[in-house]
């Protein structure tokens, strides 16, 4: 699992986790782990999402680029079955006994 650390110095590690749903240790224990992330563009420095929402601003504190926010893969959509059953006969339906 890579592990960055945030720019500002904060003690979370931000997870940067190819699991669908994120890491389940950072999950559980949100005060050391952050998986929402912002990344400047220029100077490629990472900040958590709390020190993104103390600075109150978008932008790289170094440069003033904005960030781009990142986070865990999201989960697989869950597959619908079709609202209609597919006909496996070209027969009409009250033709079934022959």
């Amino acid at each position: 699992m890579p592990v960055l650390s945030c720019a500002t110095g904060c003690p979370r590690l931000i997870s940067v986790s190819a699991v669908p749903g994120g890491n389940p240790v950072a999950k559980e224990d949100p005060e050391h782990w952050a998986m929402i992330y912002g990344q400047c563009a220029t100077c490629k420095s990472n900040y958590c999402d709390r020190c993104i929402e103390k600075s109150g601003s978008k932008n790289c504190p170094k440069d003033q680029t904005p960030l781009t926010m990142l986070g865990p893969v999201p989960l697989a959509a869950p597959t619908a079955p079709p609202s209609q059953p597919t006909a496996t006969s070209t027969k009409p339906w009250w033709k079934f006994w022959g």
